[in-house]
């Protein structure tokens, strides 16, 4: 059984698409198969990128498999020529376009398989560099295999390394479902996005950046959750303008309640509050809950149940599910998931506004895939205690 949710404290800013234009750099050829050194390691990389500048986009090879047979394009004047693809006359596997797009996107995803999966064995380069080239890499097999799957339907899913690298080869590959295509791609894209940069990496715009990957992944929600306070229902239904789904609230992800001090100002220039509310920060295991309020030990409780029985779900298998709440109420959750004391109840901090967490679920556990990810270019200043 698998899930994703999607956390969010306020509000997310969706993505665009593609940015591309030619590769200016030098691209080595892979070179050494045991790949042992930053720069051969590099060089693979590069050729994650070829099938964008060469057969695929450089002549008509994909514009005829995506456009052409529907009403966009007609070859009247054309006679035979791709009759094959126009008017699905004698098509079959030697026929040219399919067989480009099928050899270039499948030789290209066991290059960016290598790429991800022998990262570990280069031991010189920068981490910083080689996280970034690995999410690039994920990004690029995620959009070949949309390619594959769009064309193709449930092809087979590979995430092994080179045969030139493992020794390795299948002689007798599986098809994969389409939800399980799909599933990784989305997993894919959802690794890389908080990693890459904004900029591209090296300053070479036909780089893949942050906004590639988050037009690729344009997650469809299938079923959302919200707290029934106005900020976070107003944010659901801001994501999902113009979508049918179903919106359920639900008080168990509203915001801790502040009781008497709901309202007052918590920040130090404004501080509105008893000194002993400074425990909500820094020691949340010793806070006191004010007359009408929570404390952290009730918010842990209530977000948990809801977590788990969401989980267990049967019927959300293979579903994207958009969860909006609030701060502490989200940490709650995620404390839940950690497993971790009321003392590290606020994890590595407060979350950003509009901040977006993801949490897979296989089989009824739930694993934090990305945490505190902003989708949007303003700096955002840190919480003021």
């Amino acid at each position: 059984m698998k899930n994703s949710f999607k956390y969010i404290g306020s509000a997310i800013v969706a993505g665009l698409l593609l940015s591309s234009c030619s590769l200016d750099e030098d691209n080595p050829h892979a070179g050494d198969a045991t790949l042992n050194n930053f720069q051969a390691w590099y060089g693979m990389q590069a050729t994650c990128y070829f099938p964008l500048n060469n057969e695929l986009y450089s002549s008509s090879d994909w514009l005829i498999m995506a456009e052409t047979g529907t009403d966009i394009w007609v070859s009247s004047n054309n006679g035979d020529y791709a009759k094959q693809i126009f008017n699905y006359e004698e098509f079959g596997t030697s026929t040219n376009n399919s067989k480009k797009l099928w050899k270039q996107a499948y030789t290209t995803i066991s290059t960016c398989n290598t790429v991800i999966n022998e990262v570990d064995n280069i031991l010189d380069g920068e981490a910083d560099a080689k996280n970034i080239l690995v999410a690039e890499a994920k990004t690029l097999r995620a959009f070949y295999y949309s390619l594959l799957v769009s064309q193709f339907g449930p092809v087979t899913l590979n995430l092994e390394s080179s045969s030139s690298i493992t020794g390795i080869v299948d002689l007798y590959p599986k098809r994969a479902s389409e939800k399980d295509i799909y599933a990784q791609i989305i997993k894919d894209l959802s690794e890389a996005i908080p990693v890459l940069p904004v900029e591209p990496y090296g300053g070479n715009r036909a780089r893949v950046t942050k906004k590639t990957a988050k037009g690729l992944a344009d997650i469809k929600f299938d079923l959302c959750y919200t707290s029934p306070l106005v900020r976070a229902r107003e944010t659901a239904e801001l994501i999902l303008a113009g979508g049918t789904m179903q919106i359920i609230e639900d008080a168990r992800i509203e915001e801790m309640a502040f009781g008497e001090y709901e309202g007052r100002c918590c920040s130090k220039k404004g501080w509105e509050l008893p000194d002993e509310f400074r425990r909500f920060f820094d020691g949340p295991d010793r806070y006191q809950a004010p007359e009408g309020g929570e404390d952290f030990a009730q918010v842990k409780k209530r977000t948990g149940e809801f977590l788990n029985e969401l989980c267990k779900k049967a019927e959300y298998q293979n579903s994207n599910i958009l969860i909006a709440t609030h701060g502490a109420a989200l940490a709650g959750m995620l404390n839940n998931i950690k497993g971790r004391p009321l003392t590290e109840y606020w994890g590595d901090g407060v979350h950003k506004n509009c901040a977006v967490t993801e949490v897979e679920v296989i089989d009824g556990i739930p694993k934090i895939i990305s945490e505190n990810v902003v989708y949007y270019d303003d700096e955002v200043e840190p919480w003021e205690e």
